[in-house]
């Protein structure tokens, strides 16, 4: 539909320049950080609706006057966090988990941030216990995520250890859980992930879960295996859509209320999914090239005909307006010097590092005052 249409043709630079003059100069902070994640964790279906707003308040009350609460609270499941990072690196010693730490801890503030704004913070029995399952389904999604995304485009195993790797995860999400002790490294690390899972959420409590981790887990097998040896646009525009839906079941994974409405869901996100996706393909559009994945910015379009720049540019221009987030103008100008300087530091690494360094601050004033 975009590419037959007729309003994505000609050059996106003149609205880049004048974004550059009215936003290129803002600065992040951990308000916006917070407002992207909200968005993503309710499928961007809306700004802020009244039911949330007091949980969102208790945030920013957390945040300012109970730090030695929260410093508690991270010191003890950052210790989670960390030894399952090491027993993986252990596991898989020809991959560096290492590197791929901050996807995996977006995963984990992504599903504690969602569960936090939707439960009741009024029955604190059940928040608390809420909190630590959505902070346990976010560890071992985490993991699972990014496991699969360091092996599937891994250049140091063969496409036949990739192609059994994938098999034998959708067999495991499926509900055939292997022995332990194999020879395989890749499988052991399979069985360490989902059997630790499962202790937490068994299946038959939580099979909407297991069926929706099969399919990100296939989702992502065919996007990250998905290589065009020539332009075709029509695979090329498969591919995006393809990967859009994979975005849109990472957010449907996030919502607490998952089993209702999700067609639904869906059909009214479908955009936000692709707005996500496209600003992600954007900002790796280096990486692509040198890995010789095709999407919409690797291909030389003729602007005269399809300009798939300005599918973006409108995306964020009706976000950005909808959701009053002059953060999004500022986000594409970013991406784009990043892209143009090959910064090795990207500009969502740097908003991810200054919501963890927020919450971890209280970590670091508690400690302070226990020296004194």
């Amino acid at each position: 539909m975009f590419e037959q249409n007729n309003n994505f043709t000609g050059s996106h630079i003149p609205f880049i320049k004048q974004t550059n003059v009215e936003y290129g100069e803002g600065s992040l902070n951990f308000y916006q950080v917070l407002h992207k994640y909200y968005l993503i964790a309710t499928l961007g279906r809306q700004i802020y609706p009244f039911r949330h707003i007091p949980n969102i308040i208790f945030l920013f009350f957390l945040l300012k006057f109970r730090k030695a609460s929260i410093s508690r609270i991270i010191d003890y499941y950052s210790d989670i966090f960390e030894q399952n990072l090491l027993t993986l690196s252990k596991m898989i010693p020809k991959i560096d988990i290492m590197e791929r730490r901050l996807i995996w801890e977006k995963s984990l503030l992504a599903f504690v941030l969602t569960s936090f704004i939707n439960l009741n913070i009024f029955n604190y029995r059940k928040f608390k216990k809420s909190l630590e399952d959505f902070f346990y389904l976010g560890l071992y999604v985490g993991m699972g995520y990014v496991v699969a995304d360091s092996v599937l485009d891994s250049e140091v195993y063969s496409e036949q250890t990739i192609n059994e790797f994938n098999e034998q995860t959708l067999k495991v999400l499926a509900g055939f859980l292997p022995k332990n002790n194999h020879n395989n490294e890749l499988i052991n690390c399979i069985i360490f992930i989902y059997s630790g899972m499962e202790k937490h959420f068994p299946r038959k409590n939580n099979e909407y879960t297991y069926k929706m981790l099969y399919l990100l887990e296939k989702a992502q097998f065919e996007d990250l295996r998905y290589r065009v040896d020539k332009v075709d646009v029509e695979s090329i525009i498969h591919k995006t859509s393809l990967v859009s839906l994979k975005a849109l079941l990472c957010f449907l994974l996030l919502q607490s209320d998952k089993k209702s409405n999700m067609f639904n869901a869906i059909e009214s996100s479908l955009l936000w999914s692709l707005y996500c996706q496209l600003f992600d393909d954007l900002r790796d559009i280096s990486e692509d090239r040198e890995a010789n994945i095709q999407t919409l910015f690797t291909v030389a379009f003729d602007e005269k005909i399809f300009n798939p720049n300005l599918i973006l540019t409108t995306l964020t221009q009706r976000f950005g307006l909808k959701y009053k987030a002059n953060w999004m103008y500022n986000d594409l100008v970013q991406v784009l010097k990043d892209n143009k300087s090959q910064n090795t530091v990207k500009h969502d690494e740097r908003k991810i590092k200054i919501f963890i360094e927020k919450m971890y601050a209280a970590i670091l004033v508690q400690k302070e005052k226990q020296s004194h």
